[in-house]
């Protein structure tokens, strides 16, 4: 055997080394881009996160706004209620009138 055909590489060996050096560069560039899909896809459902938690909570501030609303406007009515109804007997109490003993009597009560 020569001595320079024993150290020299083969020619199927290096075709199988490049084979294997272009299918490796094939598959980083197959991860590559999945991870740019998936660091994609993941952003995207941040950004929806984001904006489904943003409704929720205008979604729940309107709601709190509407019951403070609604329970303004029912303090509003039982307060003229209320109100009407003070009004009304304070007409009838004004229209009585009480007797001089009645008087007599209050009075006595009343320490000063």
């Amino acid at each position: 055997m020569e001595k320079g055909k024993l150290h020299q590489p083969s020619e199927p060996f290096l075709a199988s080394v490049d084979s294997i050096r272009e299918a490796e560069a094939r598959s980083d560039q197959i991860v590559k881009r999945a991870e740019e899909g998936a660091s994609k896809l993941n952003a995207a459902a941040r950004e929806k996160a984001v904006e489904i938690g943003v409704k929720a909570s205008d979604g729940a501030i309107a709601e709190k706004n509407a019951m403070i609303a609604k329970g303004r406007s029912q303090a509003a009515k039982m307060a003229g209620q209320l109100l009407a109804s003070a009004k009304a007997q304070a007409e009838k109490i004004s229209g009585a009138k009480i007797s001089p003993r009645e008087a007599a009597e209050i009075a006595s009560k009343i320490k000063l």
